[in-house]
């Protein structure tokens, strides 16, 4: 099995990669890279236009990646397109249970300007110090955005554990799909 996960710089990846033999990493390194080009070690990737053939993973996890890309639905359609039947996908962002609606922070106009709609957040990010704009805070519609981009059996599960510091009904949340 192919394991895609959209980070490369983190401890997470490294354990993954130990673990695993065959496991892809990338970070995303600015709108000026070509998807797929490796720089000092690190690959490219835009979840928006991944290099990956259609159907050739069979398992994509993104920790905190699609709160960041003002396009979500594009990148989540592009995960779509690069699993393989019956593939998964793990997705972790910034979740508000108590919403049905996600709540839009900041948003990109034709002309490429950033509206902010509430008090800009932003996020770390081992590429850059300055951190990552967040566009978005997801509701329970995200389970639904999920379906229409091609997804099925989305669901929501929850981890407690009072050794990690993962404490109460929705302190940890990952977000699993299949194709």
């Amino acid at each position: 099995d192919v394991l895609y996960v959209t980070e490369q710089l983190t401890p997470l990846y490294g354990f993954l990669a130990r673990r695993y033999k065959r496991v892809v990493g990338s970070e995303y390194l600015g709108a000026n890279c070509t998807r797929g080009q490796v720089i000092d070690g690190i690959r490219h990737e835009d979840i928006t236009c991944l290099s990956f053939g259609d159907g050739s993973l069979d398992h994509i996890q993104s920790y905190e990646v699609f709160e960041h890309v003002p396009d979500y639905r594009r990148g989540l359609r592009e995960c779509q397109r690069a699993l393989k039947p019956g593939g998964t996908l793990m997705v972790t962002v910034p979740f508000i249970p108590n919403r049905e609606d996600s709540v839009t922070r900041a948003a990109v106009g034709a002309d490429g300007a950033i509206t902010h709609l509430l008090p800009a957040e932003y996020h770390g990010d081992p590429v850059n110090r300055a951190g990552t704009l967040c566009y978005y805070h997801f509701g329970w519609d995200i389970i639904r955005t999920i379906k229409d981009c091609g997804f099925s059996d989305v669901y929501v599960c929850t981890s407690w554990s009072r050794e990690f510091g993962y404490l109460g009904i929705f302190a940890n949340q990952v977000i699993v799909a299949r194709k």
